[in-house]
């Protein structure tokens, strides 16, 4: 039993890794089809880490192809395993991902409060380069939302965490969305001052 659960294992990340290198080779399709095959090879033999891995990746696919319902429905899988397995870096990226895809399809509340919970994780972790990312989209939301002045609030925080670990190119980022942010709150006299600032940061960069 041990050895043919061996045998099955190596069957099934041969096809996790084929899975991976067409996805690098641009074969989105063909990637989608080895981890729909790993799939139930994982759940028979129990491996739950290799699931919401597989879960995960296919999910990364559909959202980089714009299929973002098929995209949400993977994560939603892969989150409870990675909940269970009590690998917070994973559940905080998948909150992230789920945040993201329902953004793409325009359910604003839901992807805040993906969002807000994978920051929570972020933060307890002291992750500040994904704190600083999550806030962005975070904001991004609460923009679409109509939510100008309290994105402009996580805007703020988040250009003040690209500036403490010297995230030049992503400070830059941050100051553009704050400027288009107080352009749709009516401040074009602060939105002015944002978008020159990103200019002066884009040129000191060269």
């Amino acid at each position: 039993l041990s050895r043919a659960l061996n045998d099955r294992a190596n069957e099934v990340n041969g096809l996790l890794g084929a899975g991976n290198s067409q996805y690098a080779l641009g074969d989105k399709q063909q990637a989608i089809a080895l981890y729909d095959q790993a799939l139930p090879i994982y759940r028979a033999i129990g491996d739950r880490r290799g699931e919401a891995n597989a879960l995960e990746n296919n999910g990364n696919i559909y959202l980089a192809l714009r299929e973002f319902p098929k995209a949400l429905a993977n994560y939603e899988q892969a989150l409870p395993l990675a909940r269970a397995l009590g690998d917070s870096a994973d559940t905080a990226g998948l909150l992230a991902k789920i945040g993201a895809a329902h953004f793409f399809l325009g359910r604003y509340p839901e992807s805040l409060k993906s969002l807000r919970e994978g920051l929570q994780i972020y933060r307890a972790a002291g992750n500040r380069v994904a704190e600083a990312d999550v806030l962005t989209s975070i904001a991004e939301a609460e923009s679409a939302s109509g939510d100008h002045a309290k994105a402009i609030a996580d805007l703020e925080q988040a250009a003040a965490l690209k500036s403490a670990f010297n995230d030049r190119q992503g400070l830059a980022l941050v100051t553009d969305e704050t400027g288009i942010a107080h352009v749709r709150l009516g401040d074009r006299s602060k939105a002015l001052d944002a978008f020159r600032r990103s200019l002066e940061i884009r040129r000191a960069l060269g």
